[in-house]
């Protein structure tokens, strides 16, 4: 192993670790908002971003609509999940039966 890649591994092992299974297309929320370059183009808390690559064994994210030169940190999102529960339907009608208007005074 060379100098470089030496110091490389080194840097890598000590940054932390996302707990998601990123993937190209996977929406993410940015959680933390520090560590980057400090300008317009990077991720506040709360932005919605979709995954344009994953690299250095899923440590670093790219996104769509931001400079393929930048990546942040994984463990700085979480995935957002779709919803496959099915839409409790009985329930709302159940609650519309049950909703009163209210009445003037």
């Amino acid at each position: 192993m060379s100098l470089i890649g030496f110091i490389r591994a080194f840097i890598l092992a000590g940054l932390p670790r996302s707990t998601e299974d990123w993937g190209q297309g996977d929406l993410a929320v940015c959680i933390e908002a520090k560590g980057g370059a400090g300008d317009n183009i990077d991720p506040a808390e709360g932005d919605l971003l979709r995954v344009s690559d994953v690299c250095c064994d899923g440590i670093f994210l790219h996104f769509e609509g931001k400079p393929d030169t930048r990546h942040w940190l994984a463990a700085h999102f979480r995935k957002v999940r779709p919803d496959t529960e099915p839409a409790a339907e009985e329930e709302w009608v159940d609650q519309l039966k049950h909703f009163r208007r209210k009445e003037p005074a």
